[in-house]
């Protein structure tokens, strides 16, 4: 439980491989427990995800991150971008955005969203495949290796989160601008009710 804890991020890190390491030439099972999603991501081959003492999602971590079952493991895994309900396959917002899914959705128990990293700045070169949505900058957070961009939408009534690299230059606070991202990057989960969660 926790076994890393108490080290400073680099031996920390350096353990870790040490870890996976003496696992490998073990062949035996490892069961770690860890709060810290980006040492569990990158020890395991398979994570549990518990919320109230019950599994709720038990899969790889790449499975986990892209197809999360349910809001909890959306929200709890991560940072998503919750998007509207959406009632079959597109939500067409006029000139202030259009969001598309893979798959349509079903109903009001249908919730949708996207991580940060998915997100680009700029119109999409291909309306068909893409969904948009403009907005205005609200904030802009240096996170080291990348910018937070932080956009608040105006129709629909959300704030969304851009990932942007620091090699490329972030808009302005204030700046009015349309963001993009592939259609098939929006995910899908069961939307929970919040005594279900």
């Amino acid at each position: 439980d926790e076994p890393l804890g108490a080290l400073d991020p680099i031996l920390r890190h350096h353990m870790q491989r040490e870890l996976k390491s003496l696992q490998a030439q073990t062949d035996t099972t490892f069961i770690y427990v860890a709060h810290h999603q980006d040492e569990a991501f990158g020890l395991a081959d398979r994570v549990c995800v518990m919320s109230g003492g019950k599994v709720v999602q038990l899969d790889t971590p790449e499975n986990i991150y892209r197809q999360p079952t349910d809001s909890f493991v959306a929200s709890f895994i991560g940072q998503i971008n919750r998007l509207p309900s959406i009632e079959g396959a597109m939500l067409d917002l006029g000139d202030e955005g259009c969001v598309r899914v893979t798959r349509p959705g079903v109903n009001s128990k249908t919730g949708f969203g996207v991580r940060p990293e998915a997100v680009r700045l700029g119109k999409p070169q291909n309306d068909e495949t893409a969904s948009w949505l403009s907005g205005t900058v609200s904030d802009i957070i240096f996170r080291g290796p990348a910018f937070e961009v932080e956009v608040e939408t105006a129709k629909a009534g959300r704030h969304m989160v851009v990932g942007l690299q620091c090699d490329l230059c972030p808009p302005n606070k204030g700046d009015s601008v349309v963001i993009h991202w592939p259609h098939d990057q929006t995910m899908q989960f069961q939307e929970l009710d919040h005594d279900e969660a």
